[in-house]
């Protein structure tokens, strides 16, 4: 996966992403200063590599190692999740190795771009949902709320897990 992450092509989405974080990091304001159609949490977290690193080819790279860091995450919170909900090591173990083996979500999740932050925070919120039901603790349920918030300042495709939840709660 690692190699992936730095021999990959990069796409024009990963430029736009790097193009907007630089914005971001110049002074300027999302959606007044300039157009973007996503949620601007992903620029934020950016700029601060630009600030730091500058503008170079290893900034690039740092950000694709970010993206890499963040799909370890995802593979972790799977193996939680599937851990507590059966209460098996084995089953966990298993979920995350059959998440890693699919050439199409390491493919993707290498890449710079919201939805992988978005994913690892909304999987943080669904972990925290899934121990709330399992506890009945109340500040289980706020971090699955305060996580599904953050997720959503990555992407606003996360409002279809938020329309879950209402369901969920609903019930």
């Amino acid at each position: 996966m690692l190699l992936t992450s730095v021999n990959r092509r990069f796409s024009v989405d990963e430029f736009e992403h790097i193009h907007s974080a630089w914005y971001v990091e110049s002074g300027h304001v999302p959606y007044s200063d300039f157009f973007q159609h996503h949620n601007p949490l992903l620029w934020y977290v950016m700029a601060p590599f630009l600030l730091v690193l500058g503008h170079t080819v290893g900034t690039v790279m740092a950000f694709r190692l970010l993206m890499f860091i963040f799909t370890l995450g995802i593979a972790y919170l799977t193996y939680l999740i599937s851990r507590a909900l059966t209460d098996s090591k084995e089953a966990g173990l298993f979920s995350a190795l059959l998440l890693l083996s699919m050439r199409t979500f390491v493919g993707s999740t290498v890449e710079i771009r919201p939805d992988v932050p978005m994913v690892l925070f909304g999987l943080v919120s669904i972990y925290y949902l899934v121990r709330f039901l399992q506890t009945n603790e109340n500040r289980r349920i706020i971090l699955c709320g305060l996580f599904a918030s953050i997720s959503f300042l990555f992407l606003q495709k996360m409002i279809f897990l938020l329309f879950a939840y209402a369901a969920i709660f609903a019930y």
